[in-house]
């Protein structure tokens, strides 16, 4: 197997961990990055998902526009939709970076949320394929001006679809990751053109500033590879083959946190790789998005410009090269020129200032009815920035400490702060007793 697919591998089994339920009686890692990969998946009490009622719809915003050949895989937009059998307030969940509607991340949160009551419908992130070709209208995921506009226009036209279908008593939205910090710029937006008319707004795990985020995630795989990237090969074929060994050796192998740690041996070394590994998938998420928004753009960055892809295309040169571009060349090399087209006095310093939070921070502190909960070792956040979370939300903050970046959200501890915050009381809905 060639470094790539091996790659692509063990990036598929970094996520697996969410899909195999760790007992729910076993302690959150202490670790943050072990905690990330471990995504306990505790039910606590939650509907099995085949008892949550979930319908996925097709959506294209701008269907007189033509999908290049070579993303047709991506030509429609898919959005879930988990329909209560009377009036209920209707939540919106936004989805991570590079994730779509059904997601592990969107499953979780689906269940929790209609088991307690609501109409619950997911959308993928601006920075998922389908997003990008089907529903932006500049394909340039990253940039949160551009992907706040999308999401807003796009919520609208969903919830205008769903009228019909459902009895919504209330809006209210969720994202999480980097959805929670498009949340909560789209609650700005909203309280000031009243379009959607949201009443409660939780931001999970989001991202204070998108910049530092994902700098930090881009380090995680640049700092922790035997010998920097130049070994990358090298480190994803050990990797691949660790995995292999002990995976193949054991027929009742539970792959979660205590696997991976036993896998890539103890201490600085196995949290190193992890790192590494948390890295490549971030890497890999971030190489698509790029890939799709050149095509997108025909911009001549990865592809010559005017040149058509064609289906029968190899695409694996063009992902390798793009997995070599980290998020902060993508903004400085790609990003910035395309967004500069339409902005010319748009520097890099004010483009960061406007991929943060903290852009809409005194609303933030003024608004009773928006909250954020998150782990004080989330490692997409620095120190200072949990604090501003801390001090920016106040009682509307629920911060646990342990969990990682999401190793936590299917808790039920972590769930109920999610579910509070909303402030919907528990209700008994007919389905619970099926």
């Amino acid at each position: 197997m060639t470094p790539l697919p091996r790659l692509l591998a063990c990036c598929l089994l970094l996520l697996l961990p969410l899909a195999h339920a760790a007992p729910p009686t076993r302690p959150v890692p202490e670790d943050p990055l072990l905690a990330t990969i471990s995504g306990v998946a505790a039910e606590g009490g939650l509907l099995p998902a085949d008892d949550v009622p979930t319908v996925e719809y097709e959506y294209v915003r701008y269907p007189w526009r033509p999908v290049p050949d070579v993303l047709w895989f991506a030509g429609t937009m898919r959005y879930t939709v988990a329909a209560q059998p009377g009036a209920a307030p209707l939540a919106f969940v936004i989805a991570g970076t590079g994730a779509d509607a059904d997601s592990s991340s969107m499953r979780t949160l689906r269940r929790a949320l209609y088991q307690a009551g609501w109409h619950v419908v997911t959308v993928p992130s601006p920075t998922h394929a389908s997003f990008i070709v089907a529903a932006s209208q500049r394909s340039l995921p990253g940039y949160l001006f551009g992907d706040v506009d999308d999401l807003y226009a796009v919520l609208q036209d969903l919830r205008e679809r769903l009228a019909g279908q459902l009895q919504i008593s209330a809006v209210d939205l969720v994202g999480f990751s980097l959805g929670g910090t498009q949340a909560g710029l789209l609650a700005a937006r909203d309280a000031q053109e009243h379009r959607l008319g949201l009443r409660r707004v939780v931001l999970v795990n989001p991202a204070v500033s998108l910049w530092n985020s994902v700098s930090r995630l881009d380090a995680l795989l640049e700092d922790n590879i035997p010998g920097g990237l130049a070994h990358f090969d090298v480190f994803v074929d050990d990797i691949f083959e660790r995995f292999a060994a002990v995976y193949s050796s054991s027929e009742d192998m539970t792959f979660d946190a205590e696997f991976v740690f036993h896998t890539l041996g103890r201490g600085r070394q196995a949290s190193d790789a992890i790192g590494a590994l948390i890295g490549a998938a971030f890497r890999l998420s971030e190489a698509s998005m790029l890939f799709v928004a050149d095509v997108m753009r025909d911009a001549g960055f990865l592809k010559p410009a005017g040149y058509p892809l064609q289906t029968s295309d190899s695409l694996s040169g063009y992902l390798r090269v793009s997995a070599g571009v980290s998020f902060r060349d993508y903004v400085r090399r790609f990003l910035l020129p395309q967004v500069q087209r339409e902005r010319p006095a748009l520097t890099l310093d004010r483009l960061i200032d406007e991929s943060s939070l903290m852009q809409v921070g005194g609303f933030l502190r003024r608004s009773p009815d928006i909250g954020v909960v998150t782990n004080a070792d989330d490692i997409i956040l620095g120190r200072d920035e949990v604090d501003w979370l801390r001090t920016t939300f106040g009682r509307r903050a629920r911060i646990h400490a342990h969990g990682g970046h999401g190793g936590n959200l299917a808790r039920p501890e972590f769930l109920a702060d999610v579910i509070a915050l909303l402030g919907a009381p528990r209700t008994e809905v007919a389905h619970a007793s099926h």
